[in-house]
């Protein structure tokens, strides 16, 4: 291998490396604003009637809640369910909106950053190869295979 494919590959898995990084701790920080939102909201909304030990395992997670409800009698279990599934929502909204907060910031940093994604439409002096449309080695491929098939063409017919 060349030193240029060894950078080549060395940039590919930094980029590699890079994303999932980012993905884990993403998820990693949406997790934890999303478990502080739910812990305070249904703290602050739990249904009376409940055990001392149960406010705490329904602070958990909104299974917990859920499988606590269960047990409880009709009227606390559908307070509670309902007071545990608004506090579900309304931290995945704000997880969400973090989110976009956190995207739309960063994009007007990494934009400068992007490559172009046009071709130039003005070929480089003498270069044959683009015929002014931007398509650089393509359109000399194009018209080698036309070329190669025309006479094989010519060659099959000379042959009858």
């Amino acid at each position: 291998m060349t030193e240029e494919n060894n950078r080549a590959g060395a940039a590919s898995a930094l980029a590699e490396t890079s994303a999932e990084f980012g993905g884990a701790l993403g998820i990693a920080v949406l997790g934890s604003i999303g478990a502080a939102v739910y812990r305070a909201r249904i703290g602050a909304n739990a249904p009376t009637g409940l055990d001392p030990a149960e406010p705490a395992a329904t602070e958990e997670t909104l299974g917990g809640a859920v499988d606590i409800a269960q047990a409880l009698p009709h009227q606390t279990a559908e307070a509670l369910g309902n007071v545990a599934f608004d506090a579900f929502i309304h931290e995945m909204r704000i997880a969400a909106s973090v989110s976009v907060l956190v995207t739309a910031g960063g994009t007007p940093c990494s934009a400068p950053h992007a490559a172009p994604t046009t071709r130039p439409t003005n070929p480089a002096p003498g270069n044959a190869d683009h015929e002014g449309t931007g398509g650089g080695q393509s359109n000399r491929r194009r018209r080698v295979r036309a070329s190669r098939a025309r006479s094989v063409r010519e060659r099959s017919w000379r042959k009858a």
